[in-house]
């Protein structure tokens, strides 16, 4: 993917380093920045997380914008870009190594989800029910698939192989993305379904608006179980390291629930409605709350650990662990804000 360019020449930014000699024998940038020299001197592009005139100063966070609005979900692809798609139907595509963006492209839809399907084929789940599958290698449309009658909330892939897509018209299907042929319809939920989430024994989990999260067998496509308490729609679920699942919902509480009984374990109370999960390496969790602040919380006493501002005030749709380490959100103003590890 992206072959044909050479991205460590756009270090340089068309600057001559006919002057390297004179000005950067020293090393003067530090952290790993890049001396540029010229006949008055020298300028270091610094790293991610780093600013000054020699790259001394860290940062805890680093932000940038593309899109207009509402950064509906990032991933990230072959460790060195990160994808982020909004529904204003455009995808940017991003340098992993330095945040740059490489290029944008135009979706034919309003994009409610996005999901890599190899490592030059992504999708697309759009507002209007379809699904556009999208070649990275010429950045074209080569297929469009009419897969629901209303906005697409996820797509995953199963542990079996499958794909399977979860909707606003309430249903399920798990589809053979290698022809895109429906293996199976699946009715249970009673409102818009919001998430979809892989359970760690391989079962498939689903929310909904309906208050519930329904269990299903992954290779029967039955109902397996039904877990009830939340009071508000169920916006977001995530797997936890401990294989235990969590479930965010608009009645403000997060629910911990063991995926070996299928019970309730405990419940965090939040700063209102919480619309952004992601598991965290030590064990711990983090959530995305509507007043752009994410919030850092410890299983084992149920406790909020610590917050951190993006400054944006804008809702957090969407948290993701880089490769590196780093965390990455998306908000509703179209905000890619990424926070240094070091200082999570």
């Amino acid at each position: 993917m992206f072959g044909k360019l050479d991205w460590q020449s756009l270090r340089f930014n068309g600057t001559s380093n006919l002057f390297t000699n004179n000005f950067c024998f020293s090393s003067p940038c530090q952290n790993g920045g890049f001396c540029m020299s010229d006949r008055n001197g020298f300028k270091c592009d610094c790293t991610p997380f780093f600013i000054g005139p020699t790259c001394t100063q860290e940062l805890d966070k680093i932000s940038f914008k593309n899109h207009p609005s509402n950064v509906i979900q990032l991933i990230t692809i072959s460790n060195r870009y990160l994808i982020s798609a909004s529904s204003d139907r455009q995808i940017s595509i991003w340098n992993l190594t330095n945040f740059k963006l490489v290029r944008n492209i135009t979706n034919r839809c309003s994009i409610s989800c996005i999901i890599q399907l190899s490592n030059e084929i992504i999708a697309t789940g759009c507002q209007d029910g379809k699904i556009t599958i999208i070649n990275l290698n010429d950045f074209e449309v080569e297929n469009v698939i009419n897969a629901h009658n209303l906005s697409i909330g996820r797509m995953i892939y199963l542990k079996n192989g499958y794909l399977a897509s979860g909707s606003l018209d309430m249903s399920i299907k798990i589809w053979n993305s290698s022809n895109w042929r429906v293996i199976s319809t699946m009715n249970g939920h009673t409102d818009e379904i919001r998430d979809l989430e892989n359970v760690s024994n391989g079962d498939l989990a689903s929310c909904s608006c309906d208050l519930s999260i329904i269990i299903w067998n992954p290779t029967t496509f039955s109902i397996k179980n039904k877990l009830n308490g939340h009071q508000g729609c169920v916006t977001r679920l995530n797997t936890l390291n401990n294989g235990n699942l969590i479930s965010a919902s608009n009645d403000g509480t997060i629910r911990l629930w063991n995926t070996k009984t299928y019970t309730f374990i405990n419940s965090f109370t939040t700063d209102g409605s919480t619309i952004s999960l992601n598991n965290l390496a030590d064990g711990n969790f983090i959530s995305g709350q509507p007043s752009g602040v994410i919030q850092f919380w410890e299983i084992n006493n149920a406790a909020l650990i610590k917050n951190k501002n993006t400054n944006t005030k804008s809702r957090i749709l969407f948290i993701l662990t880089l490769p590196q380490g780093d965390i990455a959100c998306g908000d509703s103003a179209g905000i890619i804000t990424i926070w240094n590890k070091n200082y999570i």
